[in-house]
């Protein structure tokens, strides 16, 4: 449930709010196996978009959102080397959204998660992960009966929002190019 059932709620959830959505940029939405075993599932679409000369605006990562004390309002925020920017969009954004109100606990590197390989691949990521971790997580007792919904739904508010604002901010130009082979 918390390692990473919420997760999976919370891109299902995504995918619906999209799904009527005009965006400027195409939106991939992605579950991935093998997190726990060396990222094998994200480090294999990183490295694929990568080899194919794929541009990514951003790699937004939610692992572990759905356990919290019950008292707190914090999210840790892992971001790489020059994606200080992309944390404070987020936190910002959930600090502003009165759905959301979270306070970001600034975390920087991490190598252990989905968003790592994206990194990796020179792409700006994000990793939204509940404060604290959720104790029963890797466990037969990770059921839903620990899940705090009001505090994932904020943190999904927060990765929503986070997008949203990439898609406007970033705007595509329209244009024509003309190119020629010998120059």
């Amino acid at each position: 449930a918390a390692d990473d059932g919420a997760g999976v709620a919370a891109v299902l959830e995504i995918a619906r709010i999209l799904r009527n959505r005009d965006t400027h940029y195409t939106f991939i939405l992605s579950l991935f196996d093998g997190e726990e075993v060396a990222v094998v599932g994200s480090s294999y679409m990183a490295d694929r978009l990568a080899s194919n000369g794929d541009s990514v605006l951003a790699m937004l990562n939610m692992d572990e959102i759905s356990w919290n004390d019950y008292t707190g309002s914090t999210v840790r925020l892992f971001y790489g080397p020059g994606q200080y920017w992309l944390a404070q969009l987020y936190d910002n954004l959930a600090q502003s959204l009165s759905t959301v109100m979270l306070y970001a606990s600034y975390m920087g590197l991490s190598y252990y998660s989905d968003h790592y390989p994206f990194q990796s691949c020179g792409y700006n990521a994000l990793f939204a992960l509940n404060y604290p971790r959720a104790p029963y997580r890797h466990s037969n007792q990770d059921s839903s009966t620990y899940v705090n919904f009001s505090y994932a739904a904020r943190i999904i508010r927060g990765i929503m929002a986070t997008a949203l604002e990439l898609d406007y901010q970033n705007q595509p130009t329209r244009g024509l190019v003309f190119k020629y082979p010998d120059g």
